[in-house]
């Protein structure tokens, strides 16, 4: 279930929503009998499992919808639900020669049989004439899911990175107004069903593969001077592709069977990795720190158990609906900090931060994961601070921040621990936002009904017709039969009068 509103009114926005709005071509090319059960399966698949999920609107809603409209959707949601019933996902582990995956039974041929179709109809539509932005958009979002099922996650990434970057400039350049009302909803939904998947991505994603770790210009550096350290970075990688699989598809976990094959390797599977971030960590303890004036050994050292924190986390808190549950790793959130201290400051114009730059995420998502994340007032106004100090230092692209990522925190801290008319007096600068914040009792944290589990930055109309940037916000609550609910609500992000 989901229900949408504004922030500055309290009052549960009634209206349908726009996706129920949309019109379904009637000139929709006749199916076959296995293409309409294919997609049946996926409507049922979706209803099942998508329910109180973050991305029930995109793709419960969205998606079956706009499937009759365009052919390569309907292909691919064919295509997926292919996958999805007949080629087991932990049987997509042999690759041929150039990296692809092997076919595995006739149903995955079907499968890509599929895809190819959907990438064809693509082509003929941009051979036709230019295609909208969110078309594109669109079609990479259904080709990296394609991707993704079959484990092929760095072609996903990248898809989803041309996603991102396509839409970033139509948000910066577009006027909603000049939009059909199709167009505008689906700039609405995939927007931060674009950014939740880049955060995620840009957070635990992004990080090389062990075999490449270990063989990277920063393992070639290390491997003489400091082994020791060489073997935990390969290790804690080879720790962080798994965590990122866990939290990928931790929001489908709940609405499992406890009794489910899928649900009892996924719970066993997230134990042994936690267990395994525990056993490195105390591995690490056990090394010892750097010596002194080892600047790289510092930034490495530091970087690393920064990172396993984070990844930590992550998974731990994955399943939970609540944000009160981010509160029992209050001591994890401040270690996050000294290492993005440490890191930081031996990063100041250094080869070595320009060199870990080229193979790791970067400190950016870390301290924004910690920002968003942590209620502490104290705490994450620090990281905060060390996010703004970061973005000045980082020349990495930011592919998953449609905006300014200190424009979001600052303005989400404020919604979070400030009454409403405090956050909408709030300035778009990030310097006057966060200035503006009132001061919070030390120790005293916002209640779980205060606490936001994502923020995006949309573009949406004024009832006077102009676009503003507004941050889209979801939270969840649990309805009196038990039922998880996701929450959308929006207030503004710029200070301008309409």
């Amino acid at each position: 279930m989901s229900a949408f509103r504004f922030v500055e009114d309290q009052v549960v926005d009634r209206t349908p929503s726009p996706v129920s709005q949309l019109q379904v071509s009637l000139i929709s090319p006749r199916r076959s009998e296995h293409e309409r059960r294919a997609f049946q399966f996926f409507e049922q698949d979706t209803a099942l499992h998508m329910i109180g999920t973050i991305d029930q609107n995109f793709v419960g809603s969205l998606l079956p919808r706009l499937a009759h409209t365009y052919d390569f959707i309907w292909d691919t949601i064919v295509s997926s639900s292919y996958l999805i019933k007949y080629v087991p996902y932990l049987a997509l582990t042999t690759f041929d020669s150039s990296g692809l995956m092997k076919v595995i039974n006739r149903e995955h041929r079907q499968a890509l049989n599929y895809y190819h179709r959907a990438i064809v109809n693509v082509r003929k539509m941009a051979q036709i004439g230019p295609i909208d932005d969110c078309v594109v958009v669109l079609s990479y979002i259904q080709f990296a899911g394609v991707e993704f099922r079959q484990r092929n996650v760095k072609v996903g990434h990248s898809l989803f990175k041309k996603a991102c970057g396509i839409l970033t400039r139509s948000l910066t350049s577009q006027n909603l107004r000049r939009l059909s009302l199709a167009d505008r909803t689906i700039y609405q939904v995939v927007t931060p069903f674009l950014f939740r998947k880049a955060i995620v991505i840009a957070t635990l994603g992004d990080v090389p593969t062990p075999e490449v770790a270990a063989n990277d210009e920063i393992s070639q550096t290390l491997s003489t001077k400091s082994p020791e350290l060489q073997r935990a970075r390969v290790q804690l990688y080879s720790l962080v592709v798994d965590s990122y699989e866990l939290v990928r598809i931790a929001d489908f976990i709940p609405n499992l069977d406890d009794s489910s094959s899928d649900k009892i390797y996924y719970m066993s599977f997230r134990q042994s990795t936690l267990d395994g971030m525990r056993e490195w960590k105390a591995n690490m303890a056990t090394s010892g720190s750097p010596a002194p004036g080892t600047d790289l050994d510092w930034m490495i050292y530091s970087y690393l158990l920064m990172y396993c924190t984070v990844c930590y986390i992550s998974v731990a808190t994955s399943l939970s609906a609540s944000q009160i549950v981010y509160d029992d790793y209050m001591d994890g959130f401040a270690e996050i900090i000294r290492h993005a201290k440490i890191f930081l400051r031996y990063g100041v114009e250094s080869s070595g931060a320009r060199l870990l730059s080229k193979f790791d995420p970067g400190v950016l998502p870390l301290l924004y994961f910690c920002a968003t994340k942590c209620r502490d007032p104290t705490l994450r106004r620090e990281a905060f601070q060390l996010m703004r100090q970061a973005l000045r230092q980082e020349q990495s692209q930011n592919h998953w921040a449609f905006i300014e990522p200190e424009r979001v925190v600052a303005k989400l801290i404020a919604l979070e621990e400030s009454g409403v008319s405090r956050v909408l007096e709030a300035s778009s600068s990030p310097q006057t936002s966060f200035t503006q914040i009132s001061q919070v009792q030390k120790g005293v944290l916002p209640p779980d009904e205060r606490r936001y589990a994502h923020a995006s930055a949309v573009l949406r109309e004024t009832p006077g017709g102009r676009s503003r940037l507004a941050l889209d916000l979801v939270r969840f609550e649990i309805t009196d039969g038990g039922q998880r609910q996701s929450i959308t609500e929006y207030v503004w992000l710029d200070d301008h009068d309409e």
